[in-house]
C-alpha cells in the first residue's frame, strides 16, 4: 500500500501520552489546632473555619460564597454545566438537519435545570465533612441524575466530585462545571488535560 496522496502508508498523524490511573483518595495534613464548625441554617449550610467561610445553598446545592483569608474567592458556582460554544464539525451534517448542533438545540441543552432532591451530611471527626447532595436535572426531553460529593477540610480546602447518568444516548458538546470567579482573579494555573 503507498498511502495517499498527502502522507506515506503507516504514517503517524497524532499521537498523545498520558498516564490514567485510578483516583486517590487523601487525607490533607493539617497543623495541631486547627478547627472549624458547620453551621445549619433553614436554607444555607455554613462551613467556618479561622480563615475561610464557605456557604452551601441547600436550594440549589451549590456554593454561594467562599472566603478565604478575608478574601471573597468565588463569585459563583460550582454549577453543573454540558454546553460550550458549537464547532464546525458539529454543524456538519446530511440535509435532514441531524447535525449534532441542531440536535443539541432540539434538546435544549444550553438550559439545565436543577431541583435538589436530598442533601446528607456525614462528619468526619474534627477534620472535614462529607456532603453528597443528590437531585434531578432536565434539559428538555433530557433527563439527569446528578449527585454531588463535597468534601469541606477544616482549612477551607474543598474537593468536588461530580456523577451524572441520563436517559438519552445523544453525545453531549461537554460535561463539566461553571465557576465565576471575582474579577481581581486574573492569575490562574489549570493543572489537568483541555
Amino acid at each position: 500500500d503507498s498511502g495517499t496522496s498527502w502522507a506515506k502508508s503507516e504514517h503517524e498523524i497524532a499521537w498523545e501520552q498520558f498516564l490514567i490511573k485510578k483516583g486517590i483518595n487523601r487525607t490533607p495534613a493539617y497543623p495541631e489546632g486547627i478547627t472549624a464548625r458547620r453551621l445549619d441554617r433553614e436554607d444555607k449550610m455554613i462551613f467556618k473555619g479561622d480563615e475561610f467561610e464557605i456557604t452551601l445553598d441547600k436550594q440549589t446545592g451549590f456554593i454561594e460564597n467562599w472566603i478565604y483569608k478575608g478574601d471573597k474567592i468565588l463569585e459563583q458556582g460550582p454549577q453543573f454545566n454540558i454546553w460550550r460554544a458549537p464547532l464546525d464539525n458539529d454543524a456538519g451534517g446530511n440535509p435532514l438537519n441531524s447535525s449534532y448542533l441542531s440536535r443539541w438545540n432540539k434538546k435544549s441543552l444550553r438550559e439545565v435545570e436543577w431541583k435538589v432532591e436530598d442533601i446528607q451530611v456525614t462528619t468526619y471527626e474534627n477534620f472535614h465533612w462529607l456532603v453528597k447532595v443528590q437531585g434531578k436535572g432536565s434539559a428538555g426531553k433530557m433527563k439527569f441524575d446528578m449527585e454531588w460529593l463535597y468534601r469541606f477540610f477544616t482549612n477551607g480546602e474543598v474537593e468536588l466530585q461530580v456523577m451524572m447518568s441520563r436517559n438519552d444516548n445523544l453525545p453531549l458538546p461537554k460535561v463539566g462545571t461553571e465557576i465565576h470567579l471575582p474579577k481581581g482573579m486574573d492569575q490562574l494555573t489549570w493543572y489537568g488535560l483541555g
